[in-house]
């Protein structure tokens, strides 16, 4: 339940891997126990990639506007890694990078997802017209990004 409304989670496979993972709450449990789990002695060939997919469906559904993860696919973190991943966002985020939400590592400057969540008119930077790289570079000493590009 989510609030006072029930929180869909799929078909009975979904349903299987949500009972397993909250048998082993505050754990976690192998992919393997849960393919037995939801499939017995005859799971398909495809069965460890629709355990994954399932988990990431379950945590669609059951995030909703909370922090924190529900499911965890590794042990939770320290209290104080916790703490300097927050430093860290801190630092960050006041030098005005943006952080994608499903990886803490992941930031951003003057790129398009930066633009998106800031609301910034343009990016700072971006390709290179026709593909420029390394030493291409050297034959077009000539050649300067543009200092915006537009966001849309």
């Amino acid at each position: 339940m989510d609030g006072a409304a029930p929180v869909p989670v799929g078909g009975s496979k979904p349903r299987a891997l949500l009972a397993a993972l909250l048998l082993d709450l505050g754990t976690v449990v192998p992919a393997q126990r849960l393919v037995d789990v939801v499939w017995g002695e005859a799971p398909p060939d495809t069965a460890r990639g629709l355990v994954q997919t399932y988990v990431s469906a379950l945590r669609r559904a059951l995030h909703r506007d909370r922090r924190e993860e529900i499911i965890l696919t590794r042990p939770p973190v320290s209290p104080r890694i916790r703490a300097n991943r927050d430093s860290l966002r801190q630092a960050l985020t006041a030098a005005g990078l943006v952080n994608q939400p499903q990886a803490w590592w992941h930031w951003s400057y003057g790129d398009q997802f930066w633009c998106f969540v800031t609301g910034a008119p343009a990016t700072r930077y971006g390709p290179a017209p026709g593909g420029l790289a390394g030493s291409d570079r050297l034959a077009f000493p000539e050649w300067t990004p543009p200092a915006l590009r537009r966001c849309a």
